[in-house]
């Protein structure tokens, strides 16, 4: 049997074991997970309580060395790298890998678009970086070690699952790809080959997809300083809940982040909190409240309205204005919850629901979906091409 080994730097979740093909994958080839985020972040587990999917094929490794070993007593033929792209134990991984002539597959599961900034926003981020010499030093260093390091994944696997048109510019042409899409259309065709009652569509409420932004752990671990704070951020988008709540008679449901810790306090003033049911809030919901988060995807494949909100601290912060360049990506509507303005701003909710179709199928083309991808599981395409080779 064909061996597989999957690394990972972020944990191993039960979320991971699904979107990661591992209830399909196993069925198939000899599997096993090595888990490298104890040596590669330690203070990962301190900020994220997410809990490990130890399975039997679960291995948490301790040293580098030790990894090695198992590789070498294992011998597999693939290796799917999830892990992050600048580490240094991934550094040493990928290369004993390429050493060993074990083929690594990266999957291209979360393309996003550039950010393209207007004549302003450059001159704003020009100097950003210029007043702030420490992050403008870090960004530099940051830039110059990632391209000494060698460490592209999309130009150095073996094999990559292209998951839009955008993504072709990331690899080089000796690769072989395999056409596929994002981990969010593939919840999207789980979700709706298994929905049952398909005329189930409008429920009166607006989605606001949640991105832990004052807390999330990637964060923490790039050793960047969160995009928004909790004493600035809460408050100001609650308001804007409140303002939008009243605006349109419609309640607004908080989809939270995967990784984010609510269980001791709702910091959303106690409005209603549904975890791990993104994909069937949004295609309930009348309306998608969203800052970058990847989960748009669903809310361009079921055609919903984006209202994209940003905040003064998030344009100060490292994102700056991807949000601004998301909204313009769409063509959907964009406000400053720090800035009261958006209670003239905002018309009525027959010019928030329009929505550029045109742009929506686009970007699907370009980030979601590859337009020559079937309409079939990632995994089902994956296993196919893996047999075939193997």
């Amino acid at each position: 049997m064909t061996r597989i080994i999957i690394l990972s730097e972020v944990g191993f979740s039960e979320r991971d074991y699904f979107r990661w093909g591992l209830n399909k994958i196993e069925n198939f080839f000899e599997v096993k997970i090595f888990d490298f985020t104890k040596i590669s972040y330690p203070h990962f587990f301190e900020v994220h309580r997410e809990k490990i999917y130890k399975t039997k094929n679960y291995l948490e490794v301790e040293k580098v060395n030790e990894a090695k070993n198992l590789i070498e007593k294992f011998k597999p033929t693939f290796a799917i790298d999830n892990m992050t792209p600048h580490s240094n134990n991934s550094k040493i991984i990928r290369a004993f890998l390429k050493e060993r002539k074990v083929k690594t597959i990266h999957i291209q599961s979360g393309l996003v678009p550039a950010v393209n900034r207007t004549i302003f926003e450059k001159i704003h981020r020009f100097f950003f970086l210029i007043l702030r010499p420490s992050i403008f030093y870090s960004k530099i260093n940051r830039i110059i070690r990632n391209k000494l390091s060698g460490q592209n994944k999309e130009k150095n696997c073996d094999i990559i699952l292209l998951s839009g048109l955008k993504g072709l510019n990331k690899v080089n042409k000796n690769k072989k790809i395999i056409f596929s899409h994002s981990y969010d259309y593939e919840f999207y065709l789980n979700y709706e080959k298994n929905l049952k009652d398909k005329n189930n569509f409008k429920k009166n409420f607006i989605v606001f997809l949640d991105q832990y932004l004052p807390s999330h752990p990637g964060a923490i671990m790039r050793g960047e300083k969160p995009k928004a704070s909790k004493e600035k951020y809460y408050p100001a988008i609650n308001s804007f809940f409140s303002f939008l709540e009243k605006k349109s008679n419609k309640k607004v449901i908080i989809a939270p982040h995967p990784r984010a810790d609510y269980d001791d306090f709702n910091p959303f003033q106690n409005r209603q909190l549904v975890k791990e049911k993104t994909i069937e809030l949004v295609r309930n919901a009348d309306i998608v409240l969203a800052h970058t988060s990847t989960s748009i995807s669903y809310a361009i494949l079921y055609e919903k309205p984006i209202i994209f909100l940003t905040s003064n601290e998030i344009r100060l912060s490292y994102d700056d204005f991807r949000i601004d360049s998301l909204s313009r990506e769409l063509g959907s509507k964009l406000y400053n919850i720090d800035k009261k303005k958006y209670e003239i701003d905002f018309n009525n909710l027959d010019d928030v629901n329009k929505i550029n179709k045109v742009k929506y199928q686009n970007f699907t083309n370009s980030y979601i979906k590859h337009p020559k991808s079937e309409n079939i599981s990632n995994w089902d395409i994956f296993i196919k091409y893996l047999q075939y080779k193997s």
